[in-house]
């Protein structure tokens, strides 16, 4: 009898856990940096993180196991942590800036509550969530340059009012923007490209219109550079490739003709991003290089954060912050090859590109060490560590299927 009841508690209690994580999954897909609604010295998104830990911990503790690879990474990801912020101290680094570098990666803990709610059954609720909110932000965006071209939205209230949660950057005055929260256009567009229905394909095509007009290179190349792996070694349609190889073309002319111009002036920016470098290099030493300077340490030109986010994690990190991330994209690569091969009944392959546009995307903006792209990195391992499990689960009720 007590055994009976200790199971609809668990149920209850996941079933509790999985509709905050949704809750706290649209949140951040739609909400960019979190930055909208800040409570005292931490944004919503975070008290919502603290309180999900806790719950997840505590479930935790009920069944009183945690998967092995789920463990491992956490392990790592401490290591990693304590490393950085013991040398970012001997290096004295001014605490509030060692603070700001240590509270976006803290997020990599949600692996603890976002392992225990991503089932077989709600892998198809995580790739809804993911539509919705991309869908969301693509209206929202088109429908908000609708009413600044047609002059119903006053431009410069609509300026002054936005651009004081430091979430938007403005692209001239046209009433075209980039808002950190866009990743997910991004994201999106591979879940509705990657669809069967005609209404995805449609879907996608006005996503990826928002897409371009956010006027992001890093967004554009990204995109382009996803898409061309793909078609070219993963999709074995021969027709499919041909008809990329000349959409391609196209979107290279139309690239050149229409959207250059509207990009401005970019040798500031690509100034930033080399000095960035040349003193990352400067600095180095045979110890960085292995375990970097520590948090709270940054360089000249860029004393907090960096826009290249794996050069920001060399710097502060070495190399052991650089394997951390790469080992957890290996093990995704892993997983995606494994269950690419048994034919899921789910698609891998939007959140396998999804995750290369990240890592990708994190060579010019930083969006993987910090929760927008870190969460999806997450959720991909998860969904894919899912997915192999219950097929491997059914090879082996069925032995005399030959794998």
């Amino acid at each position: 009898m007590p055994t009976s009841i200790k199971i609809r508690v668990r149920i209850k209690l996941n079933d509790l856990l999985f509709l905050i994580v949704t809750l706290s999954l649209y949140e951040l897909f739609i909400g960019g940096g979190g930055r909208f609604f800040e409570i005292g010295p931490l944004t919503l998104r975070m008290y919502i993180f603290f309180f999900l830990l806790a719950m997840g911990t505590f479930y935790i503790m009920i069944k009183g196991s945690i998967d092995k690879i789920i463990l491992g990474l956490f392990c790592f990801f401490l290591l990693t942590i304590v490393v950085s912020t013991t040398f970012g101290i001997i290096n004295n680094a001014e605490l509030n800036l060692l603070f700001e570098d240590i509270k976006p990666l803290l997020y990599f803990m949600s692996i603890l509550y976002l392992h225990q709610v991503i089932t077989y059954d709600n892998i198809p609720k995580i790739i809804r969530i993911i539509k919705i909110s991309g869908l969301i932000l693509a209206v929202a965006y088109i429908i908000l340059i609708i009413l600044l071209m047609f002059q119903y939205l006053n431009y410069r209230k609509f300026y002054s009012f936005i651009s004081t949660s430091k979430e938007v950057m403005f692209r001239g005055s046209e009433g075209l923007f980039f808002y950190k929260g866009f990743l997910y256009l991004n994201i999106a567009f591979f879940f509705y490209f990657f669809s069967k229905s005609a209404k995805s394909k449609l879907i996608s095509f006005f996503v990826a219109t928002a897409i371009v007009l956010t006027l992001t290179r890093g967004f554009i190349f990204s995109l382009a550079i996803c898409l061309f792996f793909y078609f070219v070694f993963l999709n074995k349609n021969i027709y499919k490739k041909l008809g990329f190889i000349l959409l391609s073309i196209i979107g290279v002319v139309i690239y050149a003709i229409y959207i250059i111009p509207l990009l401005g002036d970019k040798t500031i920016s690509n100034s930033i991003r080399l000095t960035q470098i040349r003193e990352v290099i400067d600095s180095t030493t045979i110890f960085s290089f292995f375990l970097g300077h520590g948090f709270g340490i940054g360089v000249p030109v860029r004393p907090i954060h960096m826009e290249i986010s794996f050069l920001e994690i060399f710097h502060k990190q070495g190399l052991l912050g650089l394997m951390f991330w790469f080992s957890l994209f290996g093990i995704i690569v892993y997983y995606y090859g494994k269950i690419r091969t048994t034919s899921p009944s789910f698609n891998p392959d939007a959140f396998f590109i999804g995750t290369l546009f990240i890592y990708i995307q994190t060579f010019t903006n930083p969006f993987l060490n910090n929760p927008i792209g870190m969460t999806f990195v997450i959720i991909t391992l998860l969904v894919f560590k899912t997915i192999y499990q219950h097929t491997s689960h059914d090879f082996s009720l069925h032995s005399d299927i030959q794998r």
